[in-house]
This record gives structure tokens, sequence and C-alpha cells, in this order.
């Protein structure tokens, strides 16, 4: 059970445990210190909560990085794994092209807003966002390793609008010309990379600018944006 830091509520956490649920938590770098200061001898942590009469053992993994979309060049992790830091440390390094994905579920896939009001058509609208990012991510993916480029320089809006484009030729073509359609598709989106930044963005995207006392602020965060 991954947690990021903000939800790491003993209470939750003790849940999960007693559902025999590995627990992974970045916790606050306050909190880090004061289970630090108490550590036991052989580096073993008691997380204590009065207010919920809870006591949580475990260890705390101290993991520095560089890695852009960190404000943070520190992390702090409780954990009650028997993981290696450097395992435990790798979904958290993940997180900007995990937060990339959510992005493309909700905006490029128009999933942010739901029209349905049924509980069946709302869970179809989901899985069906959901199947068609895992097939866009598969294909992408086939490119990447066909064409050795990273699979985070392909533009996933790029390949949906491929994919869109490349659907009814396929649906309508023989099956000895389906394999060049593909290949032409693979060819087309190869082509379709992202820039590489060549330096870090002027403010990071969770900084909320006061746009009444800065005038220009809705022009940064609408670039931003982009």
């Amino acid at each position: 059970m991954l947690i990021d830091r903000g939800f790491a509520a003993p209470k939750l956490i003790n849940q999960a445990k007693e559902n025999d649920l590995q627990v992974i938590v970045r916790v606050k770098d306050s909190v880090a210190r004061r289970l630090l200061s108490n550590a036991q001898n052989d580096g073993s942590i008691v997380w204590r909560s009065q207010k919920e009469n809870i006591s949580l053992h475990g260890r705390v993994v101290h993991i520095k990085n560089q890695i852009p979309g960190f404000r943070s060049s520190e992390l702090y992790i409780f954990t009650n794994t028997s993981f290696s830091d450097e395992r435990i440390s790798e979904p958290y390094l993940q997180r900007v092209q995990v937060e990339v994905a959510i992005r493309h579920i909700k905006q490029t896939l128009g999933l942010s807003f739901i029209a349905a009001k049924n509980p069946d058509a709302i869970r179809k609208e989901i899985y069906i966002a959901f199947l068609t990012f895992n097939l866009i991510r598969a294909i992408m993916e086939d490119v990447a390793i066909t064409y050795s480029i990273p699979i985070k320089r392909l533009s996933f809006s790029a390949a949906l609008s491929l994919v869109k484009a490349s659907s009814f030729k396929l649906l309508i073509a023989k099956p000895s010309e389906k394999s060049v359609i593909l290949a032409k598709l693979a060819k087309l989106l190869s082509q379709s990379l992202l820039p590489q930044r060549k330096k870090p963005r002027s403010y990071l995207r969770v900084v909320k600018l006061p746009i009444g006392k800065y005038p220009s602020a809705s022009a940064i965060k609408m670039e931003e944006g982009k």
C-alpha cells in the first residue's frame, strides 16, 4: 500500500496493516525527524498516535534525489516492509511519470468530467478510458522499443490522434494491408517527439500565483499548462 505525504494518517496505515498489507508511506520532514529521534538501537521505530491509540512498528528510510518534479531533494519514507531502500524509493521516484499518466487519463481522454448519472454508465466510461489509455500506452511502448526511443519522449496526444486516424483504415483494410498501415502509424509516432527541456520551468506546477496582485500570473499559468 503506497500513501503519499499529507495522507499518512496513522489510522489509515494501521487499517492497511491489519489487513496484512505492506505499507510504504512518505511522511513529512517534521514527522520523520520526530520519529528518527525516538529510534531504537536496532534502527526500528514505533510510530505512536495517542489520539487513535495506535502504535505502528517499522523504520524510516531517508532518500536523497535530484529528480525534476520534486520540490524537495530529500524524501522520508516510513515502511513496515523488509524491502531494500532502492526498492522502496523506486515508486516515489517514478511519481512524475505517474502524474503525467493521470493527466492524460483526466484531460486528454476527457475523464475529468463524466456526464453519465447511472452507476453502470459511469463504470463503463471509466473502464473505456482506462482501456483506451492502456491500448495507447502499449502502442507507444512497442514503438519506443522498435525505434530505441525513451517512451517518455513520445507524445500521448499524437499517439491517440494517429490511432483514431488509422482505426477506420484498419477496419476496412485487407489482412495484407494492415501491416503496412500499422508500420506507417509507428513511423509517424516515432517522429512525434516531445521537446527536451534544456532548463527547468521558471515556476513549479504546484505554485499558485496571486493573479490579482500580478496581472502576468495568468499568462504564466497558461504557459505552465502546455
